[in-house]
C-alpha cells in the first residue's frame, strides 16, 4: 500500500505532521494538569458534600437542644461590722447578723428524648435547682421539674411541664463511633442558643479525670463552652452520640478538649431515673488494681497488663461466693476483654443487681469460669525492722505486730504478718511503694507470720527481678514488688 504524501507549504514541509506536533504537545499539558484539576474538583465536591452534611444534621437536631434556665436560693452572711464611736472617732464592731437569701441564676443546655417532655443534661447543671425554665429553638418557654440526678455519672433528667408538639431527638449507640469520626456539638454556649460546632472523635475512654465516679467520656475537639454542659453530641446520621459535660484546660474556656458522656451510659443512667427514681449499680464485693508488668509477670500470667488484679475479697459478696481469691487476674467479663480497673468497674455497675455474669480469671497458670449473681451497690460501700536487728539494705525495718503497733496502725486482730515500721527515703522499700504501717502477709505467693520468714523469703528472692508482696494497707489487700530498682 503506498504511503499517503501530504502537500507541502511555501516553506517546503509538510503541515499535517506540525497539526500533529501541537497536538501532542496540548495532548501532555492536558494529561500532565488535569490530575491536579481532577482533584480540586474532588476535594471542593467533598467539602461541599461534607458541609451540607452539617446543615441537615443542624437542622435535624437543633430543635431538639434546649436552653434551660436555673434559678437557686443561696443564703450567705451579711457583713457583721456596725459603726460606732464619738465625735470624729468611728470604730466598728461585730456583731451577729441575719442570713441573707437571694437568687443565682446559671444556664445549660439540654436534650429532648421523648415526646412527652424527658429531657437529659447534666447532674451539675440542675443541681439545687429550684426553678427550671427550658427554652426552644423556637423561642417557646416552658417550666421543668427534676426527675432525678446522678453525681456519680454527671448525668442529669428533668421533665418539660405541658409541653405539646416537642421535637425529639433521635439517640444513636456510642458503641458504635470510632476515633477520627466527624462530630457535631450543638449547645448554648456563654448563652448563645443554637450554637453548632464541628470536630472528630479524638479518643474514646477517657477516664481517671476526676470529674466523676464513674468515666467513659467521648473525647472531641468540637468546640465546647461554658454552657454546653448537657447538649448533644451528634454524628453524621444526625444521631445522639454524646451529652457535653466538661472541658479539659486551663481557664475553663475551649482549648481543643471536650469530653461527653457516652449516649449509652446516660441513656441507661436515664431509664433508672425514670423507672425507679434512683440508679441501681451492680457489685462484686472485690478491691482491684491494674497490673505492670512486673506484677503480670510474677503470676505468670500470659496477657500482658490486659487484666484486672484482685487485691481484696470482701465478706459475704458474690466474689468470696464464686471462690475468688486475692492474686486472680480478671481476664474477661460477660465475655469482654478487660483492660483496665475502669472498664471492669463500669461494666460491673451497669450490670442490674439480679442479673447473672461470667467471669473468667487466671490462677496458678490456668484460666477459670465462673458464673455469678450481681450484688447490689449500697451507697456506703466503696466503689470500687528486718528484726529490729538486721536489715538487708532495704531501707526498712519490721516488727511481728503487738498489740500496740496494731492499736496504732489499725491492723486487723485475726491476720499474722510483718508490720513495716520505718521506711528510709531513697531506700529499696521506699522506691518499692512500702509505707510505714503495711501489713506484709506474703512474699513471692508464701504466707509470712514472723519476722524469721520474711527475712528468709527476702533473702532467697532475686531483689533484681523483683519479689512480689501483699500487703493489708488502711483495712484493704494489695499488691506490689519488691525491686531494687
Amino acid at each position: 500500500m503506498p504511503i499517503p504524501q501530504f502537500p507541502k507549504n511555501l516553506f517546503g514541509s509538510h503541515p499535517l505532521p506540525g497539526i500533529f506536533t501541537a497536538l501532542v504537545v496540548t495532548m501532555a499539558a492536558l494529561l500532565a494538569t488535569s490530575p491536579q484539576q481532577a482533584t480540586a474538583a474532588i476535594d471542593t465536591d467533598a467539602a461541599r458534600s461534607l458541609s451540607r452534611t452539617f446543615r441537615e444534621v443542624a437542622s435535624q437536631v437543633n430543635p431538639a437542644v434546649v436552653y434551660i434556665d436555673v434559678v437557686r436560693t443561696v443564703e450567705r452572711q451579711a457583713s457583721p461590722m456596725v459603726p460606732f464611736g464619738f465625735g470624729p472617732f468611728f470604730f466598728e464592731q461585730p456583731r451577729e447578723m441575719p442570713r441573707q437569701r437571694f437568687e443565682q441564676r446559671s444556664q445549660g443546655s439540654g436534650v429532648i428524648v421523648d415526646s412527652e417532655g424527658i429531657v437529659l443534661t447534666n447532674a451539675h447543671v440542675i443541681k439545687d435547682a429550684d426553678y427550671l425554665t427550658v427554652k426552644l429553638q423556637d423561642q417557646r418557654s416552658f417550666s421543668a421539674e427534676i426527675i432525678g440526678l446522678d453525681e456519680a455519672t454527671d448525668v442529669g433528667v428533668i421533665r418539660i411541664k405541658d409541653g405539646i408538639e416537642l421535637p425529639v431527638a433521635r439517640l444513636g449507640n456510642s458503641d458504635e463511633i470510632h476515633v477520627g469520626d466527624w462530630v457535631i456539638a450543638i449547645g448554648n454556649p456563654f448563652g448563645l442558643q443554637a450554637t453548632v460546632t464541628a470536630g472528630i472523635v479524638s479518643a474514646k475512654g477517657r477516664s481517671d479525670l476526676r470529674l466523676a465516679s464513674y468515666e467513659d467520656f467521648i473525647q472531641t475537639d468540637a468546640a465546647i463552652n461554658p454552657g454546653n454542659s448537657g447538649g448533644a453530641l451528634v454524628d453524621l446520621d444526625g444521631s445522639v452520640i454524646g451529652i457535653n459535660t466538661a472541658i479539659v484546660g486551663r481557664g475553663g474556656a475551649f482549648s481543643g478538649i471536650g469530653l461527653a458522656i457516652p449516649i449509652n451510659m446516660a441513656r441507661d443512667i436515664m431509664t433508672n431515673l425514670v423507672d425507679e427514681g434512683r440508679v441501681r449499680r451492680g457489685r462484686l464485693g472485690i478491691l482491684i488494681d491494674s497490673l505492670t508488668p512486673d506484677l503480670a509477670q510474677s503470676f505468670g500470667y500470659p496477657n500482658g497488663v490486659q487484666g484486672v488484679l484482685v487485691n481484696d475479697v470482701m465478706e459475704g459478696t458474690p466474689a468470696e461466693e464464686a471462690g475468688l481469691r486475692p492474686g486472680d487476674i480478671i481476664s474477661r467479663y460477660n465475655g469482654e476483654q478487660m483492660d483496665n480497673p475502669n472498664l471492669l468497674r463500669l461494666r460491673v455497675a451497669s450490670t442490674r443487681p439480679g442479673n447473672k455474669a461470667d467471669l473468667e480469671y487466671f490462677r496458678d497458670g490456668t484460666f477459670h469460669t465462673v458464673t455469678m449473681e450481681i450484688a447490689e451497690m449500697e451507697d456506703n460501700v466503696m466503689l470500687a525492722g528486718l528484726g529490729r536487728d538486721s536489715r538487708l539494705d532495704l531501707g526498712m525495718g519490721v516488727e511481728e505486730p503487738n498489740a500496740q503497733l496494731r492499736q496504732r496502725f489499725s491492723l486487723p486482730q485475726e491476720i499474722r504478718g510483718v508490720v513495716v515500721t520505718s521506711v528510709e527515703t531513697g531506700g529499696i522499700a521506699s522506691r518499692s511503694g512500702l509505707r510505714v504501717g503495711d501489713l506484709i502477709v506474703s512474699v513471692g505467693g508464701s504466707e509470712v507470720t514472723n519476722t524469721r520468714e520474711f527475712r528468709e523469703a527476702v533473702s532467697g528472692a532475686d531483689l533484681e527481678s523483683g519479689v512480689r508482696l501483699q500487703i493489708i494497707r488502711e483495712g484493704f489487700r494489695q499488691f506490689l514488688i519488691l525491686r531494687d530498682r
